[in-house]
């Protein structure tokens, strides 16, 4: 919460020669922080509907993996961060290249690299407590 409203404030830097004295400067600013406050909203959802689709693609009739995993593979994901995730779902459930997912979100090669790897780490960890061993995982 902090963050954003440290994004509003900085937003309200930035437009400040916006601003027009004759009018009070409360709700020209809480305005800003409103937009601030719907724009993590929207991001937010779309950051859960990704999940849920991930979740349905895991849970699909067509899927490989054992029913056992597909629960704890969704749990695992929902638990990462949206940058990490959105790489994830990019390469492995949209099937996209290192460069078509670097394009797709306007990142570099070696940012969506990194953020990869991270990302695997991390599904490892979480996969970890609930109890699936990498070798069940990668099946």
């Amino acid at each position: 919460m902090w963050n954003r409203f440290q994004t509003a404030s900085l937003n309200a830097y930035r437009a400040f020669d916006r601003f027009r004295v004759d009018r009070p400067f409360g709700p020209w600013f809480f305005t800003i922080v409103a937009n601030e406050a719907r724009t993590c909203y929207r991001t937010r959802a779309r950051s859960a509907a990704v999940v849920r689709r991930a979740a349905a693609a895991l849970t699909g009739a067509s899927d490989s993996r054992p029913y056992e995993l597909r629960a704890p593979l969704a749990e695992a994901l929902a638990s990462l961060s949206s940058a990490h995730r959105e790489i994830v779902v990019c390469r492995y459930f949209l099937g996209l290249s290192e460069e078509e997912t670097a394009r797709r979100l306007a990142l570099p090669k070696g940012t969506v690299k990194s953020r990869l790897s991270r990302a695997i780490d991390r599904l490892r960890v979480e996969l970890g407590l609930r109890g699936v061993s990498a070798e069940m995982a990668a099946a």
